[in-house]
């Protein structure tokens, strides 16, 4: 079952990064409002109708690009392929053994909080969120 759910929030997140059509991750589009840094450690959650799941993401601004990991409550991290970033909107691709798993969303609150789609492999779909833990929080 934990499987299924790391799954999940690997599809979840995938899904963000493919949902982005046309989008180029390594060539970032001009705006007249900055993006928020999401760099830092977020706790989410993922609504599975019956029960709801947590874990962690990390993320890691280098070279102007995002890195991290993903780790649903009770497993290991999973890679962070690609996160593209386009003002509010956020599209992430986690790599799962499974498969892909992505993650469509929006930020809010000052770049402190996102919520959006997880799509996990066979295309199952929920609701996650998230809330960047302030810094110098463990």
């Amino acid at each position: 079952m934990r499987r299924a759910i790391v799954l999940l929030l690997l599809t979840v997140c995938a899904s963000n990064a493919c949902a982005s059509r046309g989008a180029r991750p390594s060539a970032p589009v001009p705006s007249a409002v900055p993006a928020p840094d999401l760099a830092g450690r977020w706790d989410f959650s993922v609504d599975l109708g019956t029960r709801t799941t947590p874990g962690v993401l990390w993320l890691f601004l280098r070279g102007g690009e995002y890195t991290g990991t993903l780790s649903p409550q009770g497993t290991n991290a999973l890679p962070v392929r690609s996160l593209v970033l386009r003002r509010d909107q956020v599209a992430m691709t986690v790599d799962t053994p499974e498969g892909p798993v992505t993650f469509d969303g929006t930020i809010g609150e000052s770049g402190a909080a996102m919520q959006g789609i997880v799509t996990y492999h066979q295309g199952v779909r929920y609701p996650l969120t998230a809330r960047r833990r302030p810094s110098g929080g463990s």
